[in-house]
């Protein structure tokens, strides 16, 4: 079985937010479209985000302190990755086929009447030289290779 992904999931997720929330008349509701996702170097995927609306999807702790005292540096908790995540093993990643997963009751979740800004979005994505596995990516001379038939 293979499911395709939309043509534009930013749309079909704010669209989606937006009936649901005049359907059923309910302000604080989120939205994620999900995917596999393999981590590297570990054996397992898991969902991971496609495009979301409707809440904040990282955590900024920097500046705050953990449980020792000691002020975080550079701590951005994935809030967007880890409910996807979540409700992806409940929803199955074979034939299960539960094609909709609810989440409720998530204290931490920033909800915001509105859908995602372009640099909202674009703030999830990491620049190479910032990146944990950045030094790794950009060390190999990538080749782009197109095997025709």
């Amino acid at each position: 079985m293979c499911a395709l992904w939309p043509e534009n999931p930013q749309e079909v997720v704010n669209s989606l937010r937006s009936y649901l929330q005049k359907k059923y008349k309910i302000q604080n509701i989120g939205v994620i479209i999900t995917d596999m996702l393999a981590i590297p170097l570990k054996w397992g995927v898991i969902g991971g985000a496609i495009a979301y609306s409707g809440f904040a999807p990282i955590k900024d702790l920097t500046g705050t302190k953990d449980v020792y005292g000691r002020e975080f540096k550079y701590t951005r908790v994935g809030i967007l990755h880890g409910l996807a995540a979540g409700v992806a093993v409940v929803m199955g990643e074979g034939a299960e086929q539960t094609p909709l997963g609810i989440i409720t009751d998530v204290p931490f979740v920033e909800f915001q009447d509105r859908n995602p800004t372009e640099t909202e979005r674009a703030f999830l994505k990491i620049d190479p030289t910032e990146d944990l596995y950045g030094t790794m990516l950009t060390a190999v001379p990538w080749k782009k290779t197109i095997k025709s038939k």
